[in-house]
């Protein structure tokens, strides 16, 4: 769907420490005359106090596409920033002790240090207490000696990532209570905002009422990006409570708290959307995509980044993810239904973007990508990191990778997962030969998981080896059957035994379901193209149990049907804009034109002798059936028209 290029606008020289030029790009954003904003720095650590650096900068590109491109620095000296967000051709970054707003940058001030405005604090030891349960906070990172943190005085994961902007006002995940070096859970929350989803506007100057968060219950949040109808996706690192990377849907506008699900240890103060939670005032909000990983192999989510919601091109609604610690870009497809009681949930399934199989050398090479943006004319820039690891030193091949759009893309793949009552629809953007599909050419499995308290535990079946590291296992469920649509875009796998959140439930904790299916690199598209995309994984939070099959009449892997008396008595020809039917069994017949999902499109009666003519819809190119009724019989045959 896309040709992809490299692109290096900043050079980057041989490097492996920090402070000479390995840069890391920690935010994209666009002003309205075309000109892209980046956010990088080329810090290597983490877990430390903030602390002012000249390589952490914003800088201004004339030209997002070509050679005569320039770059621009128009402000620096931040601490550890992790996003940026233009609002007017305002420029706002979110960094570690604050969030700043740009005075100039047309022109740059000659001295970029001092060219950046602190709108407020992030929390501080003072900012405890709030109104009610929980409380006796303490943002102890002061304690720390020089700007070496240890577990017992470190809160390792405080950032503010990756603001959006919505209705006149900011959001943006800020980072949860973790020890530094262990990423376990086993210190105090440090703030009243410890792992929320941070709200704030233009005149905000300091945190100081809920009404400055409205979700939480985050870990270690990689960024945000901003959905349609007031939704924030946030994406959230694998560790303590949370055995592996998520990508989690947010309601600007919910009734209540929402709570992400992260918690901190037993005998230790509860961030404040878990002790909501435990109080009843919050709704725990389950991750609508997750994905497998292979932390010693760096495949799949080891190192969840910044999500783009994408708004234009040949995947608009969906949304693409990339990760620090591993190679390659993921797609999700989000699949909307109703639960049991009409509320409206989404769950997504996860692709591999680029190049389609967890087996190949992922296009981005040496790369963790770590921010994303899509540009003006559609075009998908993904910014690195250093080499693939989790703070990985060294230098990418490249800081940024440029996805064009192109214009006559080949490319056979499956689109989306969609749930049935018994089973899933598999949406393609092509056809499919439907001789290639066949149930032994798919698998779909199962696993579950619940959050502990060990960093990386809490799967049914067991990684292999049994560790928190290993390659993950699913059980099999059994495919019965599976048919491809009259338009042969979609195929249907039924399937016995699936299980969603909290069936099979494990403890007093939620127990949620990952399904994992494959697809044979055997299928083929009716003008013979390989399927692209060879595996896929689906977050089981429901099982829509009203959504029926619309693909019509079972076509070539349908199990074989006694044949109508009326097989060979049955003629047609076609005209200009009418199809004549006749039947020569000397009886009255009926017949119809339907098209895929059902619906009668014209109708005749007649009897022998005297052909019938359907009107074939003017303009009409595609898949229809023709059903004939006689004596009883019924007759129907798939016709391309």
């Amino acid at each position: 769907m896309y040709d992809m290029t490299t692109w290096n606008p900043i050079a980057m020289g041989t490097c492996s420490g920090e402070g000479v030029g390995c840069t890391t790009l920690y935010g994209f954003d666009w002003l309205s005359d075309g000109r892209m904003v980046i956010l990088t720095n080329d810090y290597l650590g983490h877990d430390q106090k903030p602390a002012s650096r000249s390589t952490a900068k914003v800088s201004i590109v004339s030209t997002p596409i070509g050679s005569g491109s320039t770059v621009t620095t128009i402000a620096s000296n931040f601490k550890q920033p992790g996003g940026i967000r233009v609002v007017n051709d305002k420029i706002w970054v979110s960094d570690m002790d604050s969030v700043y707003v740009i005075p100039k940058n047309n022109p740059a001030p000659s001295d970029t240090s001092s060219n950046r405005t602190r709108r407020f604090g992030t929390p501080t030891s003072d900012m405890y207490g709030g109104n009610g349960a929980p409380n006796n906070f303490a943002f102890n990172k002061s304690t720390c000696s020089g700007l070496t943190c240890t577990s017992s005085n470190s809160q390792a994961h405080h950032y503010i990532f990756t603001p959006v902007y919505y209705q006149g006002k900011f959001y943006a995940a800020y980072g949860g209570n973790t020890g530094s070096g262990s990423g376990t859970a086993n210190l105090n929350a440090s703030s009243y905002y410890s792992g929320a989803l941070l709200r704030w506007d233009s005149t905000t100057t300091s945190l100081d009422s809920t009404a400055n968060r409205f979700a939480g219950g985050l870990r270690s949040p990689d960024g945000t990006t901003l959905g349609p109808n007031g939704s924030v996706f946030v994406t959230d690192h694998q560790g303590s409570w949370l055995p592996m990377c998520t990508l989690t849907r947010y309601k600007i506008d919910a009734p209540k708290m929402q709570f992400g699900g992260y918690r901190q240890d037993q005998g230790y103060s509860a961030n404040f959307a878990q002790a909501w939670y435990d109080r009843g005032q919050a709704d725990y909000v389950p991750p609508i995509a997750i994905n497998r990983y292979d932390q010693n192999g760096k495949t799949g989510w080891v190192g969840i980044a910044q999500p783009l919601y994408l708004e234009k091109g040949a995947y608009a609604g969906q949304l693409l993810v990339g990760d620090i610690n591993s190679r390659g870009l993921w797609r999700v497809a989000l699949d909307t239904l109703n639960d049991t009681t009409g509320t409206e949930n989404v769950q997504g399934a996860v692709f591999y973007f680029n190049p389609g199989s967890s087996g190949n050398t992922l296009g981005t090479g040496t790369a963790g990508i770590n921010r994303l943006s899509q540009g003006p004319d559609g075009t998908i820039y993904a910014g690195s990191g250093r080499s693939v690891g989790n703070w990985a030193g060294g230098q990418s091949q490249a800081l940024i990778y440029v996805f064009k759009p192109n214009p006559s893309p080949t490319q056979f793949e499956i689109l989306n997962i969609r749930s049935l009552k018994d089973g899933y629809e598999l949406v393609l953007n092509k056809k499919v030969n439907p001789a290639t599909v066949s149930a032994d050419r798919f698998t779909v499995k199962q696993r579950s998981w619940a959050r502990q308290s060990g960093y990386g535990m809490g799967f049914v079946p067991a990684n292999s080896p049994n560790s928190t590291t290993g390659t993950p296992q699913f059980t099999n469920r059994v495919i019965d059957s599976v048919q491809v649509s009259l338009d042969s875009l979609r195929i249907r796998l039924k399937v016995s035994g699936v299980l969603r959140i909290n069936q099979a439930r494990r403890g007093d904790s939620v127990t949620h379901w990952h399904t994992m299916l494959t697809f044979a690199s055997t299928i083929r598209s009716a003008t013979g193209d390989t399927i692209y995309t060879t595996e896929a994984d689906y977050a089981q939070n429901w099982i829509n149990t009203t959504r029926s099959w619309t693909g019509g009449v079972v076509t070539s892997v349908a199990k074989p049907k006694t044949a109508s008396m009326l097989e060979n008595k049955v003629w047609f020809t076609r005209g200009a804009e009418m199809l004549n039917v006749n039947v020569d069994n000397m009886k009255p017949f009926e017949a119809r034109l339907r098209d895929v999902a059902g619906r009668t499109l014209s109708r005749v009666s007649g009897t022998a002798g005297m052909p019938g003519l359907l009107r074939i819809p003017a303009g009409t190119q595609g898949i229809f059936t023709l059903e004939v009724r006689s004596a009883g019989e019924v007759y129907s045959k798939i016709l391309s028209l």
